[in-house]
């Protein structure tokens, strides 16, 4: 099967699922940063043949694995401002979404990957551990409305966190930098819930249901989808939500009844005594 035709197959089988609350499948593109500039050049040119193809489906591009190992964004400069031009030609839209700062080193070449990655105006930025390193970067991020991807169990399972509650995710929300939460390789660590993730954030990061749904409405608003697609889903969103709180305070509200029954019979028993 080619690549097209796989997206051929992705594409029917979505739509077949799309609903008021499934709104179809967006593909970043990615390859590892081990390759060579040669096979840098020809992934991007398929990748775009892959985009002009199925505008709605493949939607972006980035270069994944461990940075501390691979080649820096830096290496294949050349390629990306070839595509970025190749892309402009062909009268399209077509975004990084760069892994960066996947690292515990500091000013190296290798968590430079972030500035690389702003310089070529990545729409979201992979992990970004490292950045909390950076005040210059904060604050382009910041400036430039670009989100953060978070992978906190990720980060713990690779070691560059042992206690999550040191998390340099405190830093961005204390200085309102935009993030979201990823599981980043669920099929490899062996869960299958972006809850799991999210739990971290309530334990560890003090986020009450209103810091929750913020980064839920980001999951949406950093997006690849198109903007009125984003305001459709962003309103579907807020109806969904607000059942599920209606629902689990009619729960407690149930739950404390209950309870106040249980001790009113208690108190009564015990009178009888």
């Amino acid at each position: 099967m080619t690549p097209l035709e796989a997206y051929q197959m992705i594409h029917d089988i979505a739509q077949e699922y799309v609903d008021d609350s499934f709104f179809g499948i967006r593909i970043v593109e990615s390859v590892l940063r081990f390759i060579s500039k040669e096979e840098m050049k020809e992934n991007l040119q398929d990748t775009l043949a892959h985009h002009l193809q199925f505008p709605d489906l493949v939607v972006g591009f980035d270069v994944v694995g461990q940075e501390d190992r691979g080649e820096t964004l830096l290496f294949y400069l050349e390629e990306f401002l070839e595509f970025q031009m190749a892309v402009e030609e062909a009268n399209t839209t077509f975004p990084f979404y760069f892994h960066g700062g996947e690292s515990l080193f500091i000013n190296t070449e290798r968590d430079e990957n972030l500035y690389d990655a702003m310089l070529l105006e990545t729409k979201r930025i992979g992990h970004g551990y490292a950045l909390r390193h950076h005040p210059l970067l904060l604050d382009m991020v910041k400036a430039k409305n670009v989100a953060i991807e978070i992978c906190p169990i990720s980060n713990q399972i690779l070691e560059l966190v042992d206690d999550f509650r040191n998390h340099p995710v405190a830093t961005y929300i204390s200085m309102d930098i935009p993030f979201v939460i990823s599981y980043d390789d669920p099929f490899l660590f062996g869960y299958d819930s972006l809850a799991y993730d999210l739990v971290v954030g309530v334990y560890s990061w003090g986020l009450d249901l209103k810091g929750i749904k913020q980064i839920l409405e980001n999951s949406i608003r950093y997006s690849a989808f198109r903007e009125d697609e984003k305001a459709v889903m962003m309103f579907r969103f807020d109806e969904l939500f607000a059942e599920f709180v209606d629902r689990k305070v009619a729960e407690m509200q149930l739950g404390c009844q209950g309870l106040l029954a249980c001790t009113s019979t208690t108190r009564s028993d015990s009178q009888v005594r």
